[in-house]
């Protein structure tokens, strides 16, 4: 563990400082990057459905209440609490105080992942986690956009238009999820005619996320058995005919082996083309809600076997960090002070107050805060759609996200030292 911690911080480190020094030498401005932003658009969208997609739904169910909890009322506090903090030790960043604590109280979705690949922690823990880091999004955005923005620029805000976006964004997901329980039905039906064993199939979710009355009433219809595509003519007495249409069924060289991994195939191909089709939604329309709802129900690959491109990613979102340090003039004490508060305060606090756990496992939360490209996104997006009142956040966010990043990487190697044991 520690050696993969050891090694996890000096790659970092390393692009980190390449990227900044790149950066200072050839004169780049990251925000100038052609597609910099859908590109980071991509990358979390990617990330945000790997972070779900690895979480046992079973246990997600069973602590809805806690999720909900940390999300509605926890990720508030986390805004909050480091806010009041921020503008009463650092009075010259105060009217932009609680924009900034904002915009670091988000959980990098990716970078939590990564995370959760090198810790001991409980399932129950660990499904928390990503959960919250993948749907604290809209609390910030509704803080960011439509409360402490506004008040910064001395202009009303419609809160009815942000009410409309995130219900917008709520009835899209219904509307996937119908779509894909249709079409689970109609391919449970063709599964029920015998052609393609259920448990041949590769990747296919639960089956009691997609259960519906239609989904039962085919499971449960008379099955028809099929050789090659030609139904068999015999009477339901007639046991003889049925077991050798059974046997040329299984044989293993048969066209109807070779028909039934076709079709095997083609379930995960039309479930990975909904996941790009989505998003390249998210892209178009900035909206991630969407790409984490879906990690939910379509999951024709496991989690596991995505870990190497949230790898990538981390390791994208580590350069993007240092080639946004460069030509800037950050303001290291209140970036100190923002993530401090943050990091050792308001995500211990929640922690405590709306998980329960073991104490090794809500610790690992407790830490297991880590800001990277969502915080970054929404940062350049508030700069860009604001003014010059809000021209000084990136000064303060950046140097925060760098600290949290140096909190995070020592206080884990502290615990894996101290908690070298697996948490089941």
């Amino acid at each position: 563990m520690s050696k993969n911690f050891l090694k996890l911080i000096f790659t970092a480190t390393l692009l980190g400082l390449a990227a900044y020094f790149l950066a200072l030498s050839l004169d780049i401005n990251a925000r100038h990057v052609p597609y910099l932003q859908e590109i980071m658009y991509a990358t979390i969208a990617v990330g945000l459905y790997i972070n779900i997609v690895s979480i046992d739904t079973k246990i997600f169910k069973i602590n809805l209440d806690s999720i909900f909890k940390v999300i509605l009322l926890g990720v508030p506090l986390k805004i909050i609490l480091p806010g009041f903090l921020l503008s009463y030790l650092s009075p010259g960043v105060a009217p932009i105080a609680y924009l900034c604590a904002t915009v670091i109280a988000q959980i990098d979705p990716i970078a939590a992942a990564h995370f959760l690949n090198y810790s001991n922690i409980s399932k129950k823990s660990e499904t928390i986690l990503r959960a919250w880091s993948s749907f604290d999004d809209p609390i910030t955005v509704l803080f960011a956009f439509y409360i402490f923005r506004p008040i910064i620029l001395s202009v009303d805000f419609n809160f009815n238009e942000y009410l409309f976006r995130i219900g917008h964004d709520i009835i899209i997901c219904f509307v996937v999820y119908f779509i894909y329980i249709i079409y689970k039905a109609i391919y449970n039906k063709y599964i029920e005619s015998g052609k393609v064993k259920r448990d041949q199939l590769v990747g296919n979710p639960d089956p009691k996320l997609i259960a519906t009355p239609l989904t039962a009433f085919l499971r449960n219809a008379p099955r028809k058995r099929f050789d090659r595509g030609l139904k068999p003519k015999y009477s339901k007495g007639n046991r003889a005919a049925q077991l050798t249409s059974n046997l040329q069924q299984s044989s293993p060289s048969s066209s109807a082996c070779e028909t039934r991994k076709e079709k095997i195939k083609s379930p995960i191909l039309l479930d990975t083309i909904a996941i790009v089709g989505i998003i390249i939604y998210s892209i178009l329309s900035a909206s991630f809600i969407l790409p984490a709802a879906i990690g939910l129900f379509i999951r024709p690959f496991k989690g596991e076997k995505l870990t190497k491109i949230n790898s990538a990613i981390f390791y994208f979102s580590v350069v993007i960090l240092g080639l946004l340090s460069a030509n800037l003039s950050l303001d290291w004490n209140s970036g100190l002070i923002l993530a401090f508060s943050t990091f050792f305060l308001a995500q211990v606090l929640v922690t405590l107050l709306f998980i329960k756990d073991s104490t090794e496992s809500k610790t690992r939360v407790m830490f297991g805060h880590q800001n990277g490209m969502t915080a970054m996104l929404l940062t350049v997006a508030i700069e860009v759609s604001g003014s010059e009142k809000t021209a000084q956040l990136l000064s303060v966010t950046l140097p925060a996200i760098i600290c949290i990043a140096i909190f995070y990487f020592a206080s884990n190697y502290i615990l894996d030292i101290l908690m070298p044991s697996s948490t089941t």
